[in-house]
């Protein structure tokens, strides 16, 4: 008898035709794969970065928002305060210095507690030794240009306070002042040197900085530490041992030592004789906020998650193959089987 020729069946050469291109879409799935990983990381690091941004922006937009509603004229006249601003709880005190009707004449520091609203006469504190004589002379010299320059957060001898050296206008508080025209502030400012009344030294509550403020605004733009993506460290730049903030789920010196992101805080400069604040990094920076992923890095995480894509993309492959090939194979029997019953027949 002779023998028949196999002819393989339509679903057996669509099983081959599978198999075939199995190996093909793994290639482009891995590929795919990749591309999707680069992107995760570069949208991580923009948020990271737009949060990092946001931190800084709100914790300069709020101290300058409490300093702004301080009333230091009123302060130190002894008028009774306007309202109760939450300057009370984030300032600690108020060193106020006038500019003298004679150049040469001396300088009387008034020290004035903000929450009992009292001043008095004082002596300059031994931790303000390094910055008073310079702070006298831009007073004296009654100059907006040397007092602007003194308008930042600035660090005192013994660390125990950040300061904000607030240029005051004449007339008025700084809280009250109106927008002057530029080429009249500048004649004014040059032809009678009568830019500034006197300097305030607002010391702020170091307490309230820490303990209250800088955890409310990272928790407002990284959430809860228990869900969030990134653990954040805010440590002083001078001191970097002085830890300001840091996520309890971490190590600051993990943190500190290989972070994802950095971002200089307290940059801001009181404007001189225009209600505005300005933020000009590298100068004053008080603190510095550095962030990592949790898992380590950016590319850690990354590659933690493409190689869990790829194990399930592979799991997926690898079953349609398998389930492809057993068809084939019951395929191929039942029209075996079917063949014999019909040379039994």
């Amino acid at each position: 008898m002779a023998l028949k020729k196999f002819r393989p069946s339509a679903t057996t050469v669509l099983a081959a035709a599978v198999l075939a291109l199995l190996p093909v879409l793994a290639t482009a799935q891995y590929r795919w794969l990749g591309q999707i990983s680069e992107n995760e990381r570069g949208r991580l690091q923009r948020a990271l970065t737009n949060a990092m941004s946001g931190v800084a922006r709100d914790l300069d937009t709020e101290v300058a928002g409490v300093v702004g509603q301080l009333d230091v004229k009123g302060l130190v006249s002894g008028a009774a305060p306007r309202t109760a601003a939450p300057a009370s709880q984030a300032v600690s005190e108020v060193l106020y210095l006038q500019r003298p009707a004679a150049h040469d004449a001396s300088l009387p520091l008034t020290r004035c507690d903000v929450r009992a609203w009292s001043c008095s006469a004082a002596e300059w504190p031994a931790e303000f030794t390094g910055i008073s004589q310079e702070i006298a002379q831009a007073v004296r010299t009654g100059s907006s240009h040397d007092v602007e320059r003194l308008s930042r957060i600035v660090r005192t001898a013994k660390g125990g306070h950040p300061v904000i050296v607030l240029p005051l206008s004449e007339g008025s508080g700084y809280h009250d002042r109106r927008r002057e025209d530029a080429d009249d502030r500048e004649a004014h400012d040059h032809g009678n040197g009568n830019g500034v009344s006197g300097v305030a030294l607002v010391l702020l509550d170091d307490q309230w900085l820490r303990n209250e403020l800088a955890p409310r605004i990272v928790e407002r733009y990284f959430g809860p530490s228990a869900d969030s993506d990134f653990r954040v460290a805010i440590v002083n730049r001078h001191t970097p041992g002085d830890v300001v903030y840091v996520d309890r789920n971490a190590s600051v010196d993990d943190i500190v030592s290989s972070p994802e992101g950095r971002q200089e805080l307290f940059a801001l400069r009181a404007g001189i004789g225009r209600d505005r604040w300005s933020r000009k990094e590298g100068e004053g920076d008080e603190w510095v906020m550095v962030a990592r992923h949790r898992s380590g890095s950016l590319q850690q995480a990354v590659d933690a998650v493409r190689r869990r894509n790829l194990l399930i993309s592979s799991g997926i492959l690898s079953l349609m193959g398998i389930a492809v090939g057993l068809i084939a194979v019951t395929t191929r029997r039942a029209r075996r089987l079917a063949e014999q019953q019909i040379e039994f027949v």
